[in-house]
């Protein structure tokens, strides 16, 4: 298989071809990735990305992933297990209550008879962002969720139209706080205190 040309700045409206560049920059990591995405399904692209994952901590990369509890409802009992196996790090953001295979790796903890009550304070808190940072030298953002529908029809896929953007060579430091923000479930409030820490720097 051919490999990408890689360019400081690389749109992809094209699923199957925003896929094959992150499996090679992934299989190119160094030292960590963070990977936040809304859907990770266990389907054929899914199970290929976790493959490229697992290899990636087995040579020493340090890796975390975070989905979404709505995103992502059987997490826990799909991928997360081989992932974690391999020291990967492994969140969910607001599971439903009812999902007690999430709840061990939810971003809050709570007493049992407080999730219920959480779930109705923040049943559409969700988490759609889409992003993974690569030895912070590259950054994938866009509306592709980690899912087989995104690539081409000859690919197993429903060729849906998404839009994702590979940058590399930038200041990724926004990206690692939101990131961070959203892992140690960090309230509207503190972030904003956190922002204005940074400005204040500046």
């Amino acid at each position: 298989e051919s490999q990408p040309t890689l360019v400081k700045e690389q749109i992809f409206t094209s699923g199957s071809e925003h896929f094959r560049t992150l499996i090679h920059d992934l299989q190119e990591a160094k030292s960590t990735i963070d990977l936040e995405t809304y859907t990770f399904n266990n389907d054929h692209l899914g199970t290929k990305i976790a493959t490229t994952l697992i290899n990636a901590a087995n040579r020493g990369v340090k890796i975390r992933i975070m989905v979404d509890g709505c995103g992502s409802p059987y997490w826990a009992t799909h991928l997360a297990k081989s992932l974690e196996n391999a020291g990967i790090i492994t969140k969910v953001f607001h599971p439903f209550p009812w999902q007690l295979w999430n709840w061990s790796r939810s971003v809050v903890r709570l007493p049992s008879v407080l999730k219920w009550i959480y779930f109705l304070l923040k049943a559409n808190s969700r988490n759609h962002r889409k992003v993974c940072i690569i030895d912070n030298k590259i950054a994938y953002i866009g509306s592709l969720n980690i899912s087989k529908c995104h690539l081409q029809h000859s690919e197993d896929g429903a060729n849906w139209r998404d839009t994702s953007i590979r940058l590399q060579q930038e200041d990724f430091s926004p990206f690692n706080r939101a990131f961070q923000a959203a892992w140690n479930h960090l309230t509207i409030k503190e972030r904003l205190r956190e922002t204005f820490k940074q400005v204040r720097k500046h």
